[in-house]
């Protein structure tokens, strides 16, 4: 198993409803993943700033941890 982190594409989506935003996670072989408000658990993120911060802020940790990144 290699030490590297297998790198996807993380991006914000509004959700239909108008109710907030998910991160879309596409990884290199186009499976893909929807993350919601991992510190509170709630359902989406509030806004797109918020899920864009938590993209720069927080989802190298989630990768580490990702099963899929290894």
């Amino acid at each position: 198993m290699s030490n590297s982190i297998v790198k996807p594409t993380l991006q914000p989506v509004p959700i239909k409803d108008g109710s907030g935003y998910y991160v879309r996670v596409t990884w290199p072989d186009g499976v893909q993943e929807e993350i919601h408000d991992l510190n509170t658990g709630a359902p989406p993120f509030v806004s797109e700033g918020e899920a864009r911060d938590w993209i720069e802020s927080d989802s190298a940790d989630w990768l580490e941890r990702h099963p899929r990144s290894k």
